[in-house]
């Protein structure tokens, strides 16, 4: 209250004297000057995050280090999951899922509200209850829309109908014969190996529009990955996709007009609905995905409004490697917008690896899982780090994918700390 009440009186005070003194001392004697203007024009500067996945958490974590501004967060659920881990929590069921799930993490000196954003200004975020909520400046980080991978929002909110639901789609997975997947990318794949792998006796159809599945990594992984999964006993309709499923008669339908008959449960292994930002006016938005520049992560038309993660256009393909360095990034600016200094531009690291995924495991913990990877792209540090880390006999093997599940659990007290760890 005294911080934004000193903030108030100096508000006009303050620039005045400040243009008029800098330009009458040495620039050598400034110093002193700049700092003192710089700690009152930051006091109760508030940062709003809306989200707190992974993207969200980080960036939470960095700023309330910094002291910088008080910073509120908006996130939908009461509790925190780790969505690397859900591809095998789906197979393993209830036991394996309450080790990713935690309570929010509490950072000092910062407010964490829940609620869902219905609309956003420059200056300040409504939430679908009606409460607003003011802000200097406001980072999106809101991730995208996966069906059962991901929480629903609106339906999900709590801990326990998160659990209730997780739990009976692994009830619905164990009484099932026929499982159809769609999507070859690595929820897909990962999905249908631990399916594939803990109930043998199951027929596990995973559906692809490519040739191989995977397509997007290198050093012939997709192929072999395509192989490793039919040898598991995993069914591949290559060069297809869903259309269409009929949970009155069980029946799947293909864009080539084939039909899948007799499929006990369908899971979609792909972002269907979009990104998390459809409060965004339409030319900040493309099907929910925030418009940013790549650069600076500011949303297009918005001057105090970033996004960082899966619900931005920084990248077509999204990795959790790059989470931290997204972070941290937005974290510099975050300081420069406060400082009235122009934006820092983003440059990713190992930019080959933007097209794919760093390690997928085919089964995780399980005896027989298989690891592709790992992958930081087609340039000359990707390959060096696929030979040298490949140590398991590349392209993968059983124990990368251990690390991989390992990593998996001790991101859980860390998720808000950095994933460098």
């Amino acid at each position: 209250l005294i911080r934004n009440s000193l903030r108030c009186h100096f508000i006009i005070t303050i620039p005045s004297l400040y243009s008029f003194f800098i330009h009458k001392i040495k620039p050598e004697k400034r110093f002193f000057l700049n700092l003192f203007y710089l700690l009152v024009n930051k006091m109760g500067k508030k940062l709003l995050v809306v989200g707190y996945g992974a993207s969200g958490s980080n960036l939470v974590a960095m700023m309330a280090a910094k002291k910088q501004c008080d910073i509120t967060i908006l996130t939908a659920t009461d509790y925190m999951e780790v969505p690397l881990s859900m591809t095998s929590v789906l197979a393993a069921g209830p036991e394996a899922h309450s080790k990713v799930l935690f309570p929010l993490l509490q950072e000092p000196g910062c407010q964490i509200i829940q609620g869902i954003a219905a609309s956003v200004t420059d200056s300040s975020l409504t939430t679908t209850t009606g409460q607003v909520i003011p802000f200097d400046i406001c980072v999106l980080a809101t991730g995208q829309e996966i069906p059962t991978y991901m929480p629903d929002p609106v339906t999900e909110g709590s801990i326990s109908t998160r659990k209730a639901n997780i739990e009976a789609l692994h009830d619905k997975i164990k009484a099932a014969k026929t499982i159809v997947i769609s999507g070859g990318g690595p929820l897909g794949c990962e999905t249908a190996a631990d399916i594939q792998l803990r109930f043998r006796d199951k027929q596990v159809i995973l559906v692809h529009p490519r040739d191989n599945i995977l397509h997007t990594m290198h050093w012939g992984l997709p192929e072999f990955g395509t192989k490793t999964l039919q040898n598991m006993g995993v069914k591949l309709i290559l060069n297809d996709k869903v259309t269409d499923y009929n949970s009155s008669n069980n029946t799947v339908t293909l864009a080539s007009g084939k039909t899948v008959p007799s499929c006990d449960l369908y899971i979609p292994a792909h972002a269907t609905g979009g990104g998390n930002c459809k409060f965004l006016p339409p030319h900040s938005q493309i099907n929910g995905y925030a418009k940013v520049n790549k650069k600076t992560f500011l949303v297009n038309g918005f001057e105090n409004v970033f996004a960082i993660g899966d619900c931005s256009t920084i990248d077509n393909i999204k990795l959790m490697m790059k989470v931290e360095e997204q972070a941290s990034h937005m974290c510099k600016n975050i300081g420069k917008k406060l400082s009235g200094e122009p934006l820092a531009e983003y440059s990713p690291g190992f930019k080959g690896s933007v097209q794919g995924p760093g390690i997928v495991s085919l089964g995780h913990d399980h005896p027989d899982a298989v690891a592709l990877g790992p992958d930081l792209g087609e340039g000359f540090m990707g390959w060096l780090v696929f030979v040298f880390l490949g140590w398991c006999g590349p392209p993968g093997g059983k124990k990368m994918a251990q690390v991989k599940s390992k990593f998996n659990a001790s991101v859980t007290p860390k998720l808000g700390k950095g994933l460098s760890d």
